[in-house]
C-alpha cells in the first residue's frame, strides 16, 4: 500500500468516524426528548380529571410524530454522504 492509499483510507476512515457522532448523538437527543415528552404527559394528568385527555393524546401523539420524523429525517441527511464515497477494491 502506498502513501496515497494510506491518506484515502484516514480520510475515509475520518469522515465515517464523524458521521458516526453525529448518528449516535442525534440518537441520544432523540432518546432523550421523548421520555420527556411522555413525562409531561403523565405530570400534567397526575392529579388532574381527564376531561381533556383525548386531546392531551392526540397532542403528545403528534409531538412525538413530528420528533420522530424530524429525527429520521436528520439521520437520513447524515446518512446520503456516505452512500455517495465511492467503495473502491
Amino acid at each position: 500500500m502506498d502513501d496515497i492509499d494510506k491518506a484515502r483510507i484516514d480520510l475515509a476512515w475520518k469522515y465515517f468516524e464523524l458521521h458516526a457522532k453525529q448518528r449516535t448523538t442525534m440518537f441520544q437527543f432523540f432518546s432523550a426528548m421523548v421520555p420527556l415528552v411522555l413525562g409531561g404527559y403523565f405530570y400534567l394528568f397526575k392529579d388532574r380529571p381527564t376531561f381533556f385527555a383525548p386531546w392531551m393524546l392526540l397532542a403528545v401523539a403528534l409531538v412525538g410524530l413530528i420528533l420522530s420524523v424530524g429525527f429520521w429525517l436528520i439521520d437520513k441527511r447524515n446518512e446520503q454522504p456516505i452512500r455517495v464515497l465511492p467503495c473502491k477494491r
